[in-house]
């Protein structure tokens, strides 16, 4: 079963509205009790919820960022891969999609534009 934030409410007897809430910024999670949202945030997390779009499509943005390298074998360009996974990685903000032989580098554009990349 596809679990929605209507679901998700139902199941913890609260409105769609307290269970957006939990979820965004703390300044808007302030506005329900700390206990709320912490059933709200065990109980999306056991359930895999929210979803990444839907969480994209709330936000208006994906937190993606698209990277194009020229040839990430290189030693160099695998070092700067392996930094920026490390910075961007723990902050749910990283995709890399290097060119693959037969794609130039204007259709990897195109791809991460269509994927909704933030930056």
């Amino acid at each position: 079963m596809k679990i929605t934030m209507k679901n998700l409410a139902d199941m913890l007897g609260v409105s769609r509205t307290t269970v957006s809430l939990a979820q965004r910024r703390e300044s808007d999670a302030a506005r329900i009790s700390p206990r709320t949202r912490e059933l709200i945030l065990a109980k999306a997390e056991e359930l895999q919820f929210p979803n990444y779009f839907a969480t994209a499509l709330n936000k208006g943005r994906t937190g993606t960022i698209g990277v194009v390298f020229p040839d990430v074998f290189e030693e160099y360009m695998s070092a700067m891969v392996a930094g920026m996974e490390d910075v961007f990685t723990p902050k749910d903000r990283f995709s890399c999609f290097p060119p693959a032989a037969d794609n130039s580098e204007q259709q990897i554009v195109r791809q991460l534009l269509h994927r909704g990349v933030d930056v």
